[in-house]
């Protein structure tokens, strides 16, 4: 039994495992903050992407005919 590559393969998957812990746990925070934000900038976001959305379509529509 090699204990050099034990400790190693041990302490790799213990860095893994806190990676992918805080990786959910800033996934979970985000989703919240979005939640927390229907109404403020996001919704601002939202209109005027839907506003480009329709300019793109009008030209589009232009250039095809």
């Amino acid at each position: 039994m090699d204990n050099a590559y034990d400790l190693h393969s041990w302490s790799r998957m213990r860095r893994e495992d806190a990676l992918r812990d805080a990786h959910k746990r800033h996934l979970v925070e985000r989703a919240a903050a979005e939640r927390g934000q229907r109404f403020g900038q996001n919704r601002v976001g939202v209109a005027r992407r839907s506003a480009l959305l329709a300019l793109l379509r009008e030209t589009k529509a232009v250039e095809t005919q």
